[in-house]
């Protein structure tokens, strides 16, 4: 049955809470049932008195009727005090409904008394929520006076919405828009212009040059970070260069990672500083004692090295990888090994050969157990790029070594790689070397065999290898010491 008005409006004072919900999901009928002048100047006050902003539920329900209300009224500007109050209640999915709603008024003829009307509130709530509807005015003259009116705002949150809302404004505006923002005094505020015009074609020409030159270390950082998203790279590379000598080492080191990156992505872009960028380089190496900074070096050196745009004469580079391995922090030698494989860089595998047999050791008799952990996860990694048997044999057999290491990580990382290289076959499912440490009378040599057999029975495909793997440890759960015993009954679970 129907309701008639009088009794729509009796259910907004009941106190059962679902009686009041009701009321809320009735107000598009409601508002049929009245003109619109008693909509605007009756209702429409009524609603917002009445609507308890804490009340998750009703108003949601109420910001799903605003479309209903705006359409009676004559068009969305009359609903603004509504959904002023509605905002200031800050809830997220209010403002997600909200959005949805406002946006289908799309040239509305009272879209800008809305937006004026909005951009006055005392509530930053409600002004941050301006850009995100700004583009239901019909004109583009109207979106730029908003959005620049509002780039003077006090509100951080506001300027911050402005910034996010102009990946949705035309090249004109969002320029504009920007270039009015450099002046802010809040170096936050510029440190997000980057992010916000970064694909957009006049970032490079238009921002560039003043955000390189800002005095806050975070706008410089800013530029080293999304540089890598511009859509033509070629123009910002100097910059990047340039940036590579800035005063701040938080910009140095975010610009080293951003040129690597770039260079990894696109080898065939070519770097005019090349040359410099090495010569300086080569001149930090021994000075710097930053982990992070070392790193990005090396890969910087790497990326050009790959780069098929940016050829280097075995002259150039050789001192520099030279004074790589030179460096005393293993972890950063490991580093360089690590992305020479990944990279698989074949110009400089013969030069490198030597010197990581030399090196392999200190990595597995490192203080540090991430060191000798990280090592023995890349063994198979070196082992496919370093194709020189000698260096295979001795990989192999410091994975053994490794299986000794008195922490688990180290141990766990090493039993994968001897189950991946085991030669197994159906024929002789069990390697004899874990045989014989099946026998040993060391019980860490025993459970170094139930780590290998567990990891070789996950690994392999045969079903007669993963049987006589099984087999095995039944074996060992038999085993006198219990520490062997259990382990072969719950085998660590990788």
């Amino acid at each position: 049955m129907s309701l008639s008005a009088k009794d729509i409006i009796k259910l907004s004072i009941s106190r059962d809470s679902k009686e009041r919900l009701a009321f809320a999901r009735k107000i598009a009928e409601l508002c049929q049932m009245l003109a619109p002048d008693a909509v605007r100047l009756q209702l429409l006050p009524f609603i917002i008195d009445w609507v308890d902003l804490t009340d998750e539920v009703i108003i949601y329900t109420v910001a799903n009727q605003v479309i209903y209300l705006a359409i009676r009224m004559g068009g969305i500007g009359f609903a603004s005090p509504l959904i002023m109050h509605l905002l200031t209640s800050q809830n997220k999915l209010v403002r997600v409904k909200l959005t949805e709603q406002i946006l289908k008024f799309k040239d509305d003829a009272t879209a800008f008394q809305f937006m004026n009307a909005m951009v006055r509130s005392v509530y930053d709530s409600v002004r941050s929520f301006v850009p995100k509807v700004v583009n239901i005015l019909s004109s583009q003259k109207d979106i730029q006076t908003v959005l620049l009116h509002l780039t003077s705002d006090k509100s951080f949150a506001v300027k911050r919405a402005v910034l996010e809302s102009l990946v949705n404004q035309e090249p004109e505006t969002a320029k504009l828009v920007a270039v009015q923002m450099l002046d802010d005094l809040d170096d936050k505020i510029r440190s997000f212009i980057s992010s916000a015009t970064i694909k957009f074609p006049f970032w490079t020409s238009s921002l560039l040059p003043r955000l390189e030159n800002d005095p806050s270390w975070r706008v410089r950082a800013s530029i080293a970070a999304q540089s890598v998203n511009c859509v033509v790279l070629t123009p910002v590379l100097p910059s990047l260069y340039r940036l590579t000598k800035d005063p701040s080492w938080e910009v140095r080191l975010i610009t080293l990672r951003t040129i690597s990156s770039i260079l990894f992505k696109k080898p065939d872009i070519t770097f005019q500083e090349t040359s410099k960028l090495l010569e300086d380089i080569s001149k930090n190496f021994q000075k710097s004692q930053q982990k992070s900074t070392l790193i990005a070096y090396i890969d910087v050196v790497i990326s050009l090295i790959c780069s098929s745009a940016n050829r280097l004469e075995d002259s150039v580079w050789s001192p520099i990888v030279d004074s790589i391995l030179n460096i005393q922090n293993s972890q950063v030698r490991l580093h360089f090994f690590i992305v020479a494989a990944q990279q698989n860089i074949s110009a400089i595998t013969p030069l490198i050969s030597e010197k990581f047999m030399r090196n392999l050791p200190s990595f597995m008799n490192d203080k540090k157990w991430r060191v000798r952990e990280e090592a023995a996860k890349h063994l198979l990694l070196f082992r496919t790029y370093f194709s020189n048997p000698d260096i295979v044999s001795f990989i192999d057999s410091s994975a053994m070594t490794f299986m000794n290491d008195e922490t688990l990580p180290v141990k766990v990382a090493a039993s994968k790689f001897i189950a991946q290289t085991s030669p197994v076959s159906t024929e002789n499912p069990i390697p004899a070397y874990v045989k014989e440490l099946m026998t040993v009378p060391s019980f860490r040599k025993r459970q170094n065999a139930v780590m290998i057999l567990n990891e070789l029975r996950s690994f392999t495909t045969n079903p007669a290898v993963k049987h006589a793997c099984e087999e095995k440890l039944k074996e060992l759960q038999s085993d006198k010491v219990e520490l062997v015993a259990g382990f072969a009954k719950n085998p660590i679970i990788h």
